[in-house]
């Protein structure tokens, strides 16, 4: 298992077996990267995040409002109403399910920017603070997720970047700030005291 897991995008990760479009995130499925790709800029780019190990986890989620990039939720939306899906029911509710092992699949070693780090979203009866995914990489896709950034670390997370600084980034983060330090080729340079 791991406490650190990979940038794999927004929401949405990979669109299945038929679908050539990849992610927005430095690393994805069946992709490699050159750093000329990174033109948001390898210091406004982040490549991998604190995750906390056997994070609760909704998986198999038909996740129809979350759609390809350019029209997802928006990181300050209310979670259960833009993805009713954490109050629905329609999931599996897996108490241990993110970054319970090392498998190369986005549940297992990746995070996404859909939320702020350590956005708390609570499901299931009792409630635990969970992440979401739709159907994962092996079965096929398409794979949308919200996988958290998370720590123990009180206000924020510790998050490596492209030139390979490790920063602290805190917990109150502008949503749209965050997700824009997760893409790496939308333009969007991110300069240092926005977090």
């Amino acid at each position: 298992m791991a406490n650190y897991n990979w940038n794999m995008g927004d929401w949405y990760v990979w669109g299945g077996l038929a679908a050539g479009a990849g992610n927005r995130g430095a690393f994805g499925v069946n992709r490699g990267r050159r750093l000329a790709e990174f033109s948001d800029g390898l210091s406004s780019t982040l490549l991998a995040s604190e995750v906390k190990t056997y994070q609760g986890v909704l998986t198999n989620c038909d996740l129809p409002t979350v759609v390809e990039p350019g029209s997802i939720p928006s990181p300050a939306a209310d979670p259960y109403a833009a993805v009713p899906q954490y109050r629905s029911g329609s999931c599996s509710l897996k108490t241990t399910g993110h970054a319970e092992w090392v498998d190369g699949a986005a549940l297992e070693t990746g995070f996404t920017t859909a939320w702020p780090p350590n956005k708390t979203i609570l499901a299931g009866s009792p409630a635990v603070d969970v992440d979401i995914v739709s159907h994962g990489e092996k079965s096929g896709g398409p794979t949308y997720a919200a996988l958290g950034a998370r720590s123990y670390h009180p206000g924020g997370v510790n998050a490596l970047f492209g030139d390979g600084s490790v920063r602290f980034i805190k917990s109150a983060i502008s949503g749209v700030t965050w997700r824009a330090l997760g893409t790496v080729g939308s333009n969007e340079v991110v300069s240092a005291d926005a977090f």
